[in-house]
């Protein structure tokens, strides 16, 4: 009986650990440790080159000659630019967008600036997620064969494939108020910078807003300069779509070993670290030892 209470209470401090990693990751997707989820864009640092953006990538969406190669305790990260692929500590990565400004400067190398590029194109489309629906053609939204994933063809981005989870994500990140602030901005300003981070993301709500909001195609422009209007071309079936045939058709990467750091966001989470504490420090509490009684 004892020794039940005791696996009782070991599966109780189980919970409570896998409790407190759901708390602590804030994103969209399944975490994988780090304040990272699956989904997530990043940088990873692989041997002889810059910091590079990529993708945690779902290993259900990858080929099984790419998951054969996997290392335990690492992640699936997926570049951009190359389609080059390796497995990483996600104590290794530091976040896209916080660290944009910095790892985007490293290099005037063609192959950067593309991947960087594709990476940006990327940010884009997920702003787009959370106000693409199927109310105009039910193509849009299309289940893929993996659970909890779909194809997407959000506005005028490329389709691709996301989880539910990221789609909530998008949805819930749409603040209108700080979209009308950020029109009302341009308006006043528009020779600003336009290579900030946040104007690339409010830029895509906007225009992405305007896609859901207004007529499927403009033509506006194309009638006032007496042009034939370019209308790109819509799904008229369930999209086909092989998401690691694009993102994983490159080589195999290595992480370059950087040792034991302290984590980028650190700085960041400073602010949530006594929440933390107080949430560990109630659970500790509530955690009631079993001690077995004397014969």
């Amino acid at each position: 009986v004892e020794h039940k209470k005791i696996v009782s209470v070991s599966g109780d401090y189980d919970s409570m650990l896998s409790e407190f990693d759901q708390f602590a990751y804030r994103g969209g997707g399944e975490p994988v440790g780090y304040g990272y989820g699956i989904g997530d864009m990043v940088w990873g640092k692989v041997k002889s080159h810059p910091w590079w953006p990529g993708q945690i990538f779902n290993e259900l969406l990858a080929s099984p000659s790419v998951r054969s190669s996997k290392r335990d305790g690492h992640v699936l990260v997926a570049f951009f630019g190359d389609s080059s692929y390796g497995w990483f500590d996600p104590a290794e990565l530091v976040p896209f967008v916080e660290c944009f400004a910095e790892k985007s400067s490293q290099s005037s190398q063609r192959a950067f600036l593309n991947a960087v590029k594709e990476a940006v194109d990327e940010l884009s489309r997920r702003k787009s997620l959370g106000l693409a629906c199927r109310c105009r053609n039910e193509f849009n939204f299309w289940p893929f064969r993996v659970e909890g994933y779909y194809t997407v063809h959000a506005g005028n981005h490329d389709p691709g494939v996301y989880s539910l989870s990221q789609i909530n994500k998008s949805r819930e990140e749409f603040r209108p108020r700080e979209m009308l602030a950020f029109v009302y901005q341009l308006a006043l300003r528009p020779a600003g910078s336009h290579l900030t981070i946040d104007f690339i993301k409010n830029k895509a709500t906007v225009l992405a807003y305007r896609k859901a909001r207004y007529e499927e195609f403009d033509d506006t422009y194309a009638q006032a300069f007496g042009t034939v209007p370019d209308r790109p071309s819509r799904p008229t079936a369930p999209l086909s779509m092989d998401p690691s045939g694009a993102s994983l058709s490159g080589r195999l990467v290595i992480a370059e070993a950087l040792g034991k750091r302290k984590h980028p966001l650190q700085h960041n989470q400073t602010e949530d670290q006594t929440e933390k504490d107080k949430y560990l420090f109630k659970k500790r509490d509530e955690f009631v030892e079993v001690k077995p009684k004397k014969a």
